[in-house]
């Protein structure tokens, strides 16, 4: 099975630092008609969070973001 995998990095806009605030970061990926194929609600830990989102039968051929 294929696999995608993300690393999101948070930062404070005004320190220019990770973020020690954010706890939660919401991901979607979505098809060519903005559709809501998956998503996730992620822990973020000191900025920092991975992913993997599994490819299944919900994607088609097509583009997605």
């Amino acid at each position: 099975m294929e696999q995608i995998f993300s690393t999101s990095y948070l930062f404070d806009k005004d320190l220019k630092v990770p973020s020690k605030t954010t706890s939660n970061l919401y991901c979607v990926i979505t098809d060519s008609n903005d559709k809501i194929i998956k998503s996730k609600l992620l822990k973020v830990n000191n900025g920092f969070s991975n992913n993997v989102f599994e490819i299944d039968s919900l994607f088609t051929s097509g583009n997605y973001t």
